[in-house]
């Protein structure tokens, strides 16, 4: 009697360890994450609809450029990811890639170029800036931080090591199970990574009022309305610094951008008392380019400034329940790719630089920032923002309505 129950037991380990095993192949092969890359099967996982999961996407991103062969990089928030194409012609003669995450920080970014800098031969960075990258307490409540998110990868143990419970899980098979489904089923999902890193959004459906408001509101929530913070900090303006200065030291040409927002995620600013924070974040990023410019090769780095109220950013919102879908915005703050090719045509497609005493309205989206244009580029922009106000008075009242509610809650 002993000896049977010693020999089920036995047998139990082995099916045990089949099953378990079997598990972790099933899980390995698939690669529902694109983290092990041991396989690709075309019709089984070739596309993988799991990456656009932020929990696994700075990992993703640190594989590409450990193992990919890029010259052109494309770094900032979740902005650039989702606008700015690493496949756009402008890249003709180049290899890009999107390096850009949801939600990075300034030290994200730095972390994600002198990571890139060690694994590929750059020769061109597109940069896009946002302020709420550089804010203060970005990670812990109020507290300042450098801390980055940034994975660095050193070998595939590293990937082991962090993801071996996706291997095991029973979250880690349903994704692998629903990887295969949607494979054999060639599924065309709103939101895919491509293999360049770039966030492909295909909202069809989507209602472009609804989505403006969502994200106000989401914004709104994200931000403590009782309490006033800075909107940048030192800390944060030197790690910008460290970027210009790495790409200096290794030869990079520099194209940094401030991103192009709806006029009214402007008008949140304002209504928040941000907007001051806003210019003055603005004239610290030309002072460092200035007192950089004495160590900079001629035309190595520009900056150029394509936020402001013109015919892009002012774009009508169609009325509740429209059908019409936005041409150049999912919502105030995330503009689609085909703005993105504008902005990168404006920069990078050897035209005549256009500079802020240009009137014109189609030649206001992009101006080179330096320090003899940043104060008359500011005031022509207050002038556009009170005009905008006048005429678009309804969209003031719905910004103002959903602080006040947020404020009572």
């Amino acid at each position: 009697m002993l000896r049977s129950s010693k020999t089920y037991i036995y047998i139990f380990c082995i099916f045990s360890a089949i099953g378990f095993l079997g598990l972790i192949s099933f899980n390995l092969l698939i690669d529902s994450h694109h983290l092990f890359r041991i396989i690709v099967i075309d019709g089984i996982n070739k596309r993988k609809y799991q990456v656009v999961d932020e929990s696994v996407s700075y990992t993703v991103k640190a594989l590409d450029l450990r193992q990919g062969n890029y010259d052109a990089l494309i770094l900032g928030t979740s902005r650039a990811h989702q606008g700015i194409d690493p496949l756009n012609p402008v890249f003709d003669g180049k290899s890009a890639y999107n390096a850009a995450f949801e939600g990075a920080t300034i030290y994200d970014i730095r972390d994600a170029l002198k990571f890139s800098i060690k694994h590929q031969s750059l020769r061109t960075v597109v940069l896009g800036l946002d302020m709420g990258s550089f804010k203060v307490g970005k990670f812990n409540g109020e507290k300042s931080t450098t801390k980055s998110k940034f994975v660095k990868i050193n070998s595939n143990y590293d990937i082991y090591l962090r993801h071996f419970d996706r291997l095991i899980s029973y979250y880690g098979t349903i994704n692998s199970i629903k990887t295969i489904a949607k494979n054999i089923n060639n599924h065309q999902p709103e939101v895919m990574k491509t293999d360049r890193g770039f966030r492909q959004r295909n909202l069809i459906s989507a209602n472009a009022r609804h989505m403006f408001r969502k994200q106000l509101n989401e914004s709104l929530f994200a931000t403590n309305l009782h309490k006033n913070s800075d909107s940048f900090s030192i800390d944060s303006l030197n790690a910008f610094r460290d970027i210009i200065i790495a790409c200096r030291q290794n030869n990079i040409e520099l194209y940094v951008f401030i991103s192009p927002t709806h006029a009214r995620h402007l008008e949140k600013f304002k209504a928040l008392g941000k907007f001051s924070d806003f210019e003055q974040w603005k004239r610290k990023i030309v002072t460092i380019l200035e007192e950089e410019k004495t160590s900079l090769a001629s035309n190595t780095v520009t900056l150029w400034d394509f936020s402001g109220y013109n015919h892009f950013t002012t774009e009508n919102i169609p009325p509740e329940k429209s059908p019409r879908q936005m041409q150049w915005y999912f919502e105030a703050s995330h503009y689609k790719k085909e703005l993105g090719d504008k902005v990168l045509f404006e920069m990078m497609a050897n035209k005549p630089l256009k500079r802020s005493n240009d009137v014109s309205s189609d030649s206001r989206f992009g101006i080179l920032l330096d320090i003899n244009t940043i104060e008359p580029h500011l005031a022509y922009i207050r002038e556009q923002g009170s005009r905008y106000r006048e005429q678009n008075p309804h969209e003031l009242t719905e910004i103002q309505q959903a602080i006040r509610d947020h404020l009572q809650n």
